[in-house]
């Protein structure tokens, strides 16, 4: 057995004007999960779209990745 990695994910978006918007939504401990990060990609730019009402630009999202090693 391995240590088990938390991973919190943060997702920041640019607004067509070009402003950054703050932190939309932290995702602990629920990454582990995703087999194919382009999947998550496009879900999370409907998801983001969904949410604001507006067409999230491709490319406009910043990744932000903090993994914690933890042991079993």
């Amino acid at each position: 057995m391995h240590n088990k990695v938390k991973e919190v994910l943060t997702v920041r978006y640019a607004h067509s004007d070009g402003c950054v918007a703050a932190k939309i939504k932290e995702y602990p401990g629920c990454m582990t999960e995703v087999d194919d990060l382009a999947d998550l990609e496009w879900n999370l730019y409907d998801a983001l779209s969904s949410h604001t009402g507006r067409t999230i630009p491709e490319g406009s999202i910043t990744w932000i990745w903090q993994e914690v090693s933890e042991d079993d």
